[in-house]
């Protein structure tokens, strides 16, 4: 029948989506019976597409659906709908089997539903802008509501179920929801099911729902794995049958029952006294439960759903074999399907043969689209046609074909007909609802017609029907009047309860209980009225039970109801248009730790799962939602017309307890939230406005909407057990107080009409009157202790998502998806762009991403927006919010009594923001801060300020100007300067009080108030080293067009910022900071900085100070910077432009001077010192700092940044005082300082990469120092003391040290120019006189700090050694970058050379009455040079170091005019080794071991007496002048030298042939001279456990002869034979020192000649006396008289006067240290004679042994001294004993006379009293006791030729005294042969002669007049005096032939 197919045509069009096709074999309809049954419908596969989720239905049915309508008796008899076994087992796709027919069907129909929706949406956008008029109630509405006046509806038996093994296969889950009965019955007025009576003109219908539940399954039973009839029956089985609860379910929430009773008027267009619709449900208890192991399902069902949606373009390539055994078909799988998916359509999309194809295809569907949009009823042929097309083009393409073809079919002026709309020509019936909602499309019948249902009946039957369903086609609706309410909506839920548990088996985690839930909805049409209405009677929410008491933490406080809100639509006052009122009674809310914590750790998600793709789908979500949202309370607001809003909002309050755990007995934390009240303004209090009379700023006053916003009490207590903290809290001030209660007013305005650009959309105006702090050292301290006390959950390492990409294709893509990106497009295609040639491919490409479309139509969507609303830049909101007063109040808390002790106040802090479309402003303002000290006065009895700004002149401290500009604005150039952001900082004023004793006791205070915190130790992740192959890989970036466009401009400004030093007695010293001025450019490719600084100034405070400025600036400004940053200007191929670099810096440093004033510098480390806590922070923080300096370093290097430097650096000038009152000053002009860089590449070298080095070039040029005087504020003349010197030095970085390691790190080389020192006597006294009247200024005075406790000292000595080692570990930390083990590279080389280095000395000229800048020439005394000065120091990687410095020569010369010399030289190098170094030093360290060798060679100095003491003179006396006219000044006391860490360390010292020479008269070439030569070694080595200084002295020899060496040819005497000494020093640990010194032999002559030598020298060092009477030179011969010796006055038998007071020394202790002198011979020979020929005289020969024990304090000495003495009798020629030896018994042998020496100090006492007497009272008084003795008996023998011979010695030395000695003797040896013969004779000595100078032979032949000459024969003991005293004929004699 007809009928039928419309009715089949009407379901398909509801359930067409959702069950197979239904065709006319499956109704059993009867159209005047009115049956419709439907049975066993088969739910389709893709049922659930429009979810747009990866799931599939295995198994669905639609057991029976039954619709009775009696058409003709629908008064008495129900309109029955019954839909039964509703069962649905939903599934994973990839557990569906693919197959491609069923695919493509599925496909094709998704593609037509959204094609379809499209329409909808294009046609819903035409009707809004052409809204139809409203009419009357149709046929339509008049049936169904007759229908549903006798509708009884019953849905029976529903499970819907998802099963997935495939998430979790060890775990599959399962979850669904569950229905038993949902039914609607007709009902009289008492409820009751019945047939609807007629004259009721109510209809009252019961709806039930009965054992709805819901489940959620983990470890479940797979329903899917059965067979179709077995899974149905498992879902039939899932339903409560007979209140039979189903096993086996998890429910999230168990069957809930509910009823709802509805009550419909059905005669409420003339009867108002009941509502239209009137619905009441009524709900009883619902308890929804979830526990830990559903909520980790739950995440991992997340993360597989975006897993399977990833997978589903993939799915067809899938094989259907185990992953197992068959890895090639899954090899094959994975390639194929990237291939097929992602690589093939990009490429194959961009060749021309595709484009070409589809260019036609989009021509033909636009044409056969014209055709049926002309044509009202389309061939056949043109639909099959379209619907070809249709399976190969995609959505995006047939929208924009259609669109096109019907731009052009309007053109043309051709009539539209469209699907689904009626034709105003068409008469089409009164069925004619039901054929708009039929879909046209090929399938349909062909008999079917608009308007053919009109002629099935009769005009009899259709009366009948029209009377029953009560329609007339005339009937208009009357008015409803305004109290008429029309619908009438109410919920009520007595009890709901949300609870979480770990498992089944554990208690409640968390559970909300929220009872007495009711809401309802009033609608009133007459006055488009809607009222809104819901409240809560309680809610409250208890923890993890705790001992079986479960913890409240949330719960009501009154009984009354507690939340209502209430909103109307044009209430019946029609005071208003809108009224929200809102109230709420106080909530208690307690935290529970345990409950907390419990919370935090369920709702952990599974480590296994990463959310990240799911926090960004969700986010997408949330944004369109929010601009759904956003949109329509855009209308809202736009729409109102006055809101009464009334918010009442009591104070709850928040209880935070200690250990987290609330009881009596703990202490608490209470926050108070405030009373919250908003009410709107009345607008009946403004005055009226007249129209001619009114200024446009009233009028815009008037048009705002505006609302008081009242946040009252808002505090913070803190309760101590036993407190009443519920009075407290009702005071306004308490001790339990931390925050006063605090007020904040907000007015907030909404413009009624936006349409002034001057006109905000949103005004906001807030104050805030006062915030109080009252903060206790005790309150705070238990403050932190209740929160450190809280246990807090354990925290987990989150492990960072690998990232994955998303590759989205067209044909794959939910074209719901597309819908929503294609409607904005649509709507301007037809608009701007008509061409015919403009396709669109798919959305995607092989250079771009499908989002490329959204953004596409975003630009569009500007564009057009733009287009219509212009470049108006309407204010969105304006805000004001100002804080009059903030005060911080800091007590001590002293039993119950608070004393202030700090106070911090703040005013007018406010800030003001403007947000319009374009931009935003807003600026930030304080007026005034002060910090103060209530406990300490100044000198006007006014409270100490430690910070104040009371001085400020400007309105505003601080200013802050912020401005963000959109990208879009309009006129961004023009109007904003191309900034997009803007930042503006003024600091006007602010003054600093640094007062030693407020700042001390606030310092304590806050140290005591503040726990210690433990230190963090924070991971270090050590990054991997770039590979170089990596630079030139990096990729630079996109340019962007807008390179122009400023980012971000940060201006920065501060005027004037003053600190002030002080303490209680005086004012110390004023720093004054002025001008301060920075600005930042970010650009996208350059960022730009530059800062300025104009002033600074440092003052002392001293009244007395002569020098008032110790720091201040002489030019205009201090410094400029400005730094240009490029971002990746060296990435990619630019890496090798030399003329690209990262960054440019340029800075200009004016000239800074400095006074140096050491009592104003004291007077400030005073200061300091005072602040021992503050020292150790600055010790920690420079070890930090440094740290990170080496993370910074290390960073640097690893970037290789390149940074061009153009630094002018004026250079300080340091001025240095003689003393703080003195006029004479010190000048060091450190001149002009320029730093500029090149880069250049390493080209000798295998790499493939080019190293790059940076040349650094620093030079500083006319760096002077000299003196002037400072008269008058200003300095006078300069006198010059360095002369303008220029150093430069070259610096090459290595910017590719980590893969490039030839050149090292930092490779520095100096070029030092010639300095020049001038210095005078007058110089030299000012320079003393400034060392002690400035520099050492009270250098003796102990520091403040030193008179700390013991303890406080002991802490500082650990910060410095903790500081040391910290250093260390950083360096360490530095230099090992590479752990592993490497051949050690060079870091750092830094080379240093200098040519030479002068100083000249002037000697001090007349006294001169005025300063003078002219030096006299002739005053020149000596000039002082170091020629060519080489110093290397090399830093390798594994931290060891070498160091060498080299000095070619020292020079030292007599510059004085008026002195005659034979030469000027007086130090230099020795005459012929000018090719060697005189100094050389070598250092290494290796590890912990440093190693020193210097080395010091052919060294000539002249010794000139005269000379040197001249010097000396100059020097003595200046320093004699310096401390006579500075005798206030103390000395410099020695202080401790700090502990250091203990090191192997090792110093050698060699001494090369040095040449000294001792002479008085310079101004002779032959003056006599004494010349001394030596070798010299010295090792000193260090260990932790042991010291050790050895020394060597060998050829140590003396010899006189004259002056020069030209002058030295046979006239050299030598006075002491070359001799060795040997010196060890040794100490182990803490034990004594032991030191032994050896020498073996020591030869000394002494003869007349040597003694007039030796006299005429050292006469130079005393002044000449007068001469001697001779009578004093007589004495010599009453030498040997006898004397009377108590007549003799020797000051060692002069006996001490007892009476003398003894002053009392401390007591000495033994060190016990040893020294052990061992000279094994002496041997001096006495020569005398007539003039120059002497001979031996007197021979004495001796040793020595001694040991000292205590040398140091209690000395303790024994000597053995052996002595012979022989004199050589002239007579015989035989040398006799002039000191007999001693026979040694029973022997024939002698030995020497032996003398011992003891020397003693000890105690007085000591030594009178017995030893046993150890205990003395009084402090011992200390004598030395020497005692000679020997036990030998002393023989001498004296004879007349003894005598005689002692006389001429006598006689031989007084000469040589008194005399002159002009001729000198050369070196004869002891025997000489002298040939007087006048023949030539042969000569034969014996063995015991040793000839001299000739070669060794049995005979030598002596001619006429020449000498032999000979020496004795060296024994093997060396005794060299036996040999001379046994002259014997057997052995000393000689043979002449």
């Amino acid at each position: 029948m007809v009928f039928e197919s419309v009715v089949v045509d009407v379901l398909n069009r509801f359930l067409g989506d959702y069950v197979v096709n239904l065709d006319q074999s499956q109704l059993s309809l009867g159209i005047w019976k009115g049956a419709v049954v439907l049975k066993n419908l088969v739910i389709k596969e893709n049922a659930l597409h429009e979810l747009d989720v990866p799931f599939k239905v295995k198994v669905g049915r639609i057991g029976s659906l039954q619709l009775k309508i009696p058409w003709k008796n629908l008064y008495t008899q129900p309109v029955e709908a019954v839909l039964e076994e509703i069962y649905l087992l939903i599934v994973p796709s990839s557990r569906i089997q693919y197959d491609p027919i069923k695919e493509e069907k599925q496909l094709m129909e998704a593609k037509q539903q959204e094609l379809k929706r499209i329409e909808e949406a294009k046609q819903k956008v035409v009707d809004q802008e052409n809204p139809r008029e409203e009419k009357q109630d149709t046929f339509a509405e008049k049936l169904v509501t007759q229908i549903i006046k006798n509708l009884q509806v019953q849905i029976s038996s529903i499970h819907v179920r998802y099963e997935d093994d495939i998430t979790n296969r060890e775990k599959p889950l399962s979850f669904g929801i569950s229905l038993q009965n949902l039914s609607l019955q007709t009902t009289d007025q008492y409820w009751i099911p019945c047939l609807h009576d007629d004259t009721e003109k109510l209809v009252r219908k019961l709806i039930r729902l009965d054992n709805l539940f819901a489940y959620w399954n983990v470890n479940s039973e797979m329903f899917y794995l059965n067979d179709y009839d077995d899974a149905l029956e498992a879902l039939k089985n899932g339903i409560v049958n007979e209140n039979i609860i189903p096993e086996g379910y998890d429910f999230v929430f168990r069957p809930i029952s509910a009823n709802a009773k509805l009550q419909m008027n059905r005669r409420s267009d003339f009867d108002f006294s009941d509502p239209k619709i009137n619905l009441d449900i009524e709900l009883h208890t619902i308890v929804i439960e979830f526990n830990k192991p559903q909520y980790f399902s739950l995440m991992e069902l997340l993360e597989s759903i975006d897993m399977m949606t990833q997978n589903l373009p993939y799915r067809k390539f899938k094989p259907s074999v185990p992953l197992h055994l068959h890895a090639e078909e899954w090899w094959a799988y994975a390639i194929h399907g990237i291939l097929e998916v992602n690589v093939c359509p990009s490429l194959r999309m961009w060749s021309w043969e595709h484009i070409k194809n589809h260019r036609y295809k989009m021509k033909q569907y636009r044409e056969f689209y014209k055709k049926k949009l002309t044509n009202k009823k389309p061939s056949p042929e043109i639909l099959m046609s379209l619907e070809e097309l249709e399976k190969t083009l995609d959505v995006f393409n047939i929208t924009i074909a259609r669109q096109q073809a019907e731009v052009e079919v309007k053109k043309a002026g051709y009539k539209i007909y469209k699907e689904g709309l009626k034709d105003p020509e068409d008469n089409a019936g009164w069925f004619s609802w039901m054929w708009s909602w039929s879909e046209s499309n090929a399938n349909q019948q062909q008999d079917v017609k608009p308007g053919i249902l009109a002629e099935m009946l009769t005009p009899e039957e259709k009366a009948l029907l029209y009377e029953a369903i009560g329609y007339s086609e005339t009937a208009v609706d009357p008015t409803l009047p305004k109290t008429f309410e029309a619908l009438k909506f109410f919920v009520h839920l007595k009890s709901m309860s949300i609870v979480l548990r770990e498992n089944r088996q554990k208690p409640e985690l968390l559970n909300v209980v929220v009872e007495g839930l009711s809401t309802s909805i009033v609608q009133r049409p007459g006055a488009q009225a809607l009222k809104f209405e819901t409240k809560i009677d309680s809610f409250h929410i208890t923890g993890l039970p705790d001992d079986f008491k479960k913890p409240h933490l949330l719960s009501s406080l009154d009984d009354m109801s507690l939340f209502r809100i209430t909103f109307e639509i044009n209430p019946l006052d029609e005071t208003v248009s809108q009224r929200c009122t809102i109230e709420a009674e106080p909530l208690e809310m307690i935290y529970d730790a345990r409950t907390v914590n419990s919370i935090v750790e369920f709702f952990r998600p599974p480590k296994d799962v990463r959310l990240a793709q799911l926090t960004t789908a969700t986010l997408t979500k949330l944004e369109e939602f929010r601009e759904k949202t956003a949109t329509g309370l855009l209308y809202i607001i736009e729409t109102q017309k006055v809101l009464d809003l009334r918010i009442n909002v009591k104070a709850s309050y928040v209880i935070v307890p200690q250990y987290g755990n609330f009881s009596p007995t703990s202490n608490l934390l209470l926050l108070d939230l405030g009373h919250l009240k908003v009410t709107s303004k009345r607008r009946s209090g403004l005055p009226d406005v007249k129209p001619s009379g009114a200024s446009l700023e009233d009028i815009m006053h008037r048009a705002y909407d505006s609302f008081d916003i009242q946040l009252s009490s808002i505090q913070l207590l803190y309760s101590r057990v036993g407190d009443n903290w519920k009075e407290a809290r009702k005071l306004n001030v308490s001790t339990q107080h931390i925050l006063i209660p605090m007020h904040v007013n907000i007015e907030l305005s909404k413009a009624m009409v936006f349409m002034d650009i001057k006109m905000p959309k949103f005004k906001i105006f807030g104050k805030l009157p006062l915030v109080s702090l009252r903060i206790s050292d005790k309150k705070l301290q238990g403050i932190m202790e209740l929160l450190e006390s809280i246990p807090k959950p354990e925290p987990v390492t989150d492990v960072s998502a690998p990232a994955r990409s998303f590759q989205i294709q067209a044909s794959t893509m939910p074209v719901s998806h597309i819908s929503q990106k294609l409607i904005p497009l649509l709507e301007q295609s037809a608009t701007e762009d008509d061409s015919e040639e403009e396709f669109f491919d798919a959305p995607c490409s092989p250079l771009e991403e499908y989002p490329q479309v959204s953004c596409r139509v975003e630009s569009t969507r500007r564009k057009k927006l733009q287009k219509k609303d212009g470049s108006m830049n309407f204010i969105q909101l304006s805000m004001r919010f100002e804080v009059a007063e903030v005060l911080i109040q800091f007590y001590h808390l002293v039993g119950d009594c608070e004393l202030p002790v700090l106070e911090m106040g703040v005013l007018g802090l406010g800030t003001e923001v403007e947000i319009r479309k374009f931009d935003l402003k807003g600026n930030a303002f304080l007026k005034e801060l002060w910090l103060k000290c209530p406990g300490y006065l100044d000198e006007h009895k006014k409270p100490v300020y430690l910070i104040t700004t009371l001085d400020n002149t400007m309105e505003d401290l601080l200013t802050l100007e912020f401005m963000r500009v959109e990208k879009n604005a309009p006129n961004l150039n023009s109007t904003y300067n191309n900034v997009l952001q803007l930042i503006k900082v003024n600091f006007s004023s602010l003054d600093i009080h640094l007062h030693t004793e407020a700042l001390l006791n606030t310092m304590n205070y806050l140290n005591n108030i503040l726990p210690e915190l433990g230190e963090t130790s924070a991971s270090v992740s050590a990054a991997e080293p770039e590979d170089k192959g990596d630079i030139i890989k990096k990729l630079a970036l996109k340019l962007p067009t807008n390179e122009d466009i400023i980012t971000l401009q940060l201006l920065a400004e501060l005027s004037c910022l003053r600190i002030f030093i002080q303490d209680q007695k005086q004012n110390i010293s004023e720093i004054k900071i002025e001008g301060l001025d920075s600005e930042m450019i970010m650009k996208p490719l350059v960022t730009e900085i530059n800062a300025k600084l104009r002033n600074i100034i440092v003052l002392d405070s001293d009244k007395m100070a002569v020098y008032k400025k110790a720091v201040y600036i002489t030019g205009k400004e201090v410094f400029s910077f400005k730094m240009i940053s490029y971002m990746d200007a060296t990435a990619g191929y630019a890496y090798t432009d030399m003329s690209v670099v990262d960054a440019r810096v340029y800075l200009t440093v004016g000239c800074i001077e400095v006074v140096f004033v050491t009592k104003f510098l004291y007077s400030i480390l005073a200061f300091i010192n005072n602040f021992q806590a503050v020292k150790n922070a600055l010790a920690e923080a420079t070890v930090q700092a440094a740290g990170m300096a080496a993370d910074g370093v290390k960073e640097l290097a690893r970037k290789s940044s390149r940074f061009a430097l153009d630094v002018n650096i004026k250079a300080p000038v340091v001025l240095i005082p003689q003393s703080p009152v003195s006029r004479n000053v010190f000048v060091a002009d450190f001149g002009l300082i320029t730093i500029k860089n090149i880069f250049v590449t390493v080209t000798e070298t295998q790499s493939n990469i080019p190293p790059v080095i940076d040349l650094i070039t620093i030079k500083l040029s006319k760096m002077r120092l000299y003196r002037s005087q400072f008269m008058n504020n200003t300095y006078q003349e300069v006198l010059d003391l360095l002369l303008p010197l220029n150093l430069e030095v070259i610096v090459e970085r290595n910017l590719s040290w980590e893969w490039y390691k030839e050149v090292p790190c930092f490779n520095i080389k100096a070029q030092l120019k010639p300095m020049e020192f001038i210095l005078s006597q007058e110089d030299l006294t000012t320079v003393f006189q400034t060392l002690y009247g400035n520099i050492w200024y009270g250098r003796d005075v102990p520091a403040p700090s030193s008179v700390n406790k013991g303890p406080e000292i002991m802490t500082t000595e650990v910060t410095s050694t903790s500081y040391h080692s910290g250093a260390t570990m950083v360096t360490s930390a530095v230099v090992e970058v590479h752990p592993q083990a490497s051949p050690a590279n060079t870091t750092l080389n830094v080379s240093f050379q200098t040519d030479h280095l002068i100083m000249t000395l002037y000697s001090p000229g007349p006294d001169q009455a005025s300063f003078t800048d002219v030096r006299d020439p002739s005053l020149e005394l000596a000039e002082f040079k170091l020629e060519n000065i080489i110093s290397d120091l090399k830093v390798y990687t594994d931290d060891s170091m070498v160091f060498s410095f080299s000095l070619k020569n020292c020079i030292l010369d007599d510059k004085r005019p008026h002195v005659m010399k034979a030469t000027p030289r007086m130090i230099g190098l020795t005459v012929g080794f000018d090719k060697k170094d005189m100094v050389d030093v070598k250092y290494r360290q290796i590890r912990d071991v440093f190693v020193t060798d210097v080395v010091v060679q052919e060294m000539y100095v002249c010794a000139s007496v005269e000379f040197l003491m001249t010097v000396a003179r100059v020097f003595f006396d200046a320093y004699m002048t310096s401390t006579a006219l500075e005798t206030s000044v103390q000395t410099w006391t020695t202080r401790e030298a700090p502990v250091q860490e203990l090191r192997k360390w090792e110093m050698n010292i060699l001494i090369k042939n040095p040449e000294i020479v001792f002479v008085a008269d310079m101004t002779r070439n032959d003056a006599p001279a004494l010349v001394i030569t030596t070798q010299c070694e010295i090792c000193c080595k260090g260990e932790p456990e042991s010291n050790t200084v050895t020394a060597a002295i060998k050829d140590f020899q003396v010899r006189a002869c004259p002056f020069l060496p030209v002058k030295r040819k046979g006239r050299v005497t030598t006075v002491l034979q070359p001799c060795d000494l040997f010196y060890q020093a040794t100490q182990f640990g803490t034990d004594p020192q032991t030191i032994d010194i050896s020498v073996k032999s020591l030869t000394l002559k002494v003869s007349p000649v040597i003694i007039n030598t030796i006299i005429t020298v050292t006469s130079a060092l005393y002044t000449t006396k007068e001469t001697v009477p001779e009578e004093s030179t007589s004495n010599v011969a009453h030498l040997w008289d006898k004397k009377d010796t108590k007549n003799l006055k020797m000051w060692f038998l002069e006996e001490s006067n007892e009476t003398e007071k003894v002053v009392p020394t401390d007591e000495v202790m033994p060190g016990g240290e040893t020294l052990n002198l061992n000279i094994d011979s002496i041997f001096i020979v006495l020569e005398a004679g007539i003039g120059h020929r002497t001979v031996p005289m007197l021979l004495a020969k001796s040793s020595f042994l001694g040991e000292s024990k205590n040398w140091r304090t209690l000395i303790n000495l024994h000597c053995q001294l052996e002595l012979e003495v022989h004199y050589f009798n002239e007579m015989f020629g035989v040398w006799e004993p002039l000191l007999e030896p001693l026979e040694i018994d029973q022997s024939d042998d002698f030995r020497p006379w032996n003398l011992g020496i003891k020397m003693k100090k000890k105690a007085k006492e000591a030594i009178v009293e017995s030893d046993s007497e150890e205990e003395n009272y009084k402090v011992p008084e200390y004598k030395t006791a020497i005692s000679f003795f020997s036990r030998d008996q002393l023989n001498i023998t004296l004879s007349k030729c003894g005598l005689v011979m002692l006389s001429n010695l006598v006689e031989a030395f007084t000469e040589a005294a008194t005399g002159s000695s002009a001729v000198f003797l050369r070196d004869l040896a002891p025997f000489m042969i002298l040939n007087s013969l006048g023949l030539t004779v042969s000569v034969s000595p014996s063995d015991s002669f040793h000839v001299l100078n000739v070669p060794l032979a049995k005979s030598y032949e002596l001619k006429n007049e020449e000498s032999l000459s000979m020496d004795y024969v060296r024994t093997k003991d060396n005794d060299h005096f036996n040999a001379m005293t046994s002259l014997s004929s057997k052995l000393f004699f000689i043979l002449l032939n």
